[in-house]
């Protein structure tokens, strides 16, 4: 009697477990362009909360205030960096074509200097044609992915705002929710806080640290507008693999089509050693500091969450391959049979 009591308990368990299941992928397949919206808020939270409960709490402010302080907070820290890098490259097109006879003449030379190189005329009436239909689609693209951004953070701060509001509530009901023994949930959530902080500090002061070894290598091989290219490493910086290359090495390349060949090859050898190394170093230095994440974690982790949830899978990303990991340490403890010697 009582075998048949255990076997139906677990099939209810299992029929339940996978009604929440489907239920949860529906919801997930009608939501999921506010899935970067909704763990951008979670970062935010995670990285703020002790500042919101220690005004809240300790210094008597109300909720609602603290809460938008810091979302204004958190949407300068976002929007000015991002202001800067659109004003720099606004102010640096109408430069550039401002000048009509100068610009076609620095291309017409570049030009001939790639075609003798490698026998491409980039100026033909084919490659022009190319470029043309490129531009023409490309345009609507960058509007629609402006509008996408815009309503992505409304939505962001709009979750934020209840996230900090309702903070205590809100993880008190997931510490009861979560059906794991409470040592395993405080390990689940040191681990969430760790990856969390280790990536949204990290890669910023990795791709800050990284571009100010490649401003010093503008200045020593004479780039023009060297602060320009340092914004702009920047945020290159962040993105996984390629990084600072997107700029240091078409830098290198345009020296050396222009005949400044030492310059040019003094900056592709201190991009690749320098700027490369610095990367790895600091990368690692942080890690240590902020939060010991396995290299190879952070880079499948990256990989794996810029193609799941967009920019924002830089930090989550590698929080996934870490929650993975931990999920079956947490298994192992919950659930796994304790083996006995013999």
């Amino acid at each position: 009697m009582q075998p048949n009591a255990i076997n139906n308990e677990h099939v209810k368990q299992v029929f339940f477990l996978i009604i929440i299941c489907i239920i949860g992928y529906v919801l997930y397949s009608q939501l999921q362009e506010f899935l970067p919206a909704l763990l951008g808020a979670i970062t935010i939270y995670i990285l703020t909360r002790k500042l919101f409960f220690y005004l809240t709490v300790n210094k008597k402010w109300h909720k609602s205030l603290t809460a938008t302080l810091i979302i204004v907070a958190s949407l300068f820290v976002i929007i000015v960096p991002i202001a800067t890098l659109i004003e720099m490259i606004t102010n640096k097109a109408s430069k550039i074509f401002g000048n009509k006879s100068e610009l076609l003449q620095g291309a017409n030379e570049i030009a001939i200097k790639i075609k003798e190189y490698t026998k491409i005329d980039v100026l033909g009436s084919e490659t022009l044609s190319k470029l043309q239909n490129t531009g023409t689609t490309i345009l609507p693209k960058i509007f629609g992915a402006t509008f996408n951004v815009l309503s992505v953070l409304l939505m962001l701060f709009f979750m934020l705002y209840f996230m900090l509001v309702n903070g205590k509530a809100m993880e008190k009901m997931l510490y009861n929710k979560i059906p794991l023994h409470p040592k395993n949930i405080k390990l689940l959530q040191q681990e969430v806080a760790t990856v969390v902080v280790s990536n949204a500090i990290g890669i910023p002061a990795v791709a800050l640290f990284q571009s100010i070894v490649a401003l010093v290598g503008f200045y020593i091989f004479g780039v023009n507008d060297p602060w320009f290219w340092f914004v702009l490493t920047c945020f290159v910086s962040m993105i996984p693999i390629v990084g600072s290359g997107l700029i240091c090495l078409p830098l290198a390349a345009q020296l050396l089509l222009v005949g400044q060949q030492w310059q040019g090859i003094g900056l592709l050898l201190w991009s690749v050693i320098a700027v490369g190394s610095a990367d790895n170093v600091f990368r690692m230095f942080l890690n240590k500091k902020i939060g010991d994440t396995h290299p190879l974690i952070t880079i499948f982790g990256v990989i794996a969450g810029v193609k799941l949830f967009g920019f924002i899978g830089l930090i989550f990303g590698p929080l996934l391959i870490s929650m993975f990991l931990l999920l079956l340490k947490i298994y192992s403890n919950e659930y796994a049979i304790k083996k006995t010697n013999d």
